[in-house]
């Protein structure tokens, strides 16, 4: 799984978008601040496909994000900043819903 990163709801059918990491995380807001627009480390290209569980192809998943800050205090320190965008790294923890199995 690559970014962009997006999950659709199953009951509205509407994509919202988790990470991409041309827009998101620290590379991408240095890139902004240096007159870029971003920088995303790994991306893929193309149209998004949905993602499918490789053990029973179930695409309806349960998950949990998280963002690591390696240094928050530039809150602190440039507060005029979006710190908030200056994550090192992202964390997503999925499940099958049908298997209760993580991936």
């Amino acid at each position: 799984m690559v970014t962009p990163i997006g999950f659709k709801c199953s009951t509205r059918a509407q994509v919202t978008e988790i990470l991409d990491t041309k827009k998101h995380g620290y590379h991408a807001e240095v890139g902004k601040l240096e007159g870029g627009t971003g920088s995303g480390k790994i991306r893929g290209v193309g149209e998004q496909r949905m993602y499918y569980c490789k053990h029973c192809e179930n695409d309806i998943f349960d998950f949990v994000i998280g963002f690591v800050y390696w240094h928050f205090d530039i809150i602190f320190d440039e507060p005029e900043l979006p710190a908030q965008n200056f994550f090192n790294e992202f964390i997503m923890l999925i499940r099958v819903r049908s298997l209760r199995k993580e991936l």
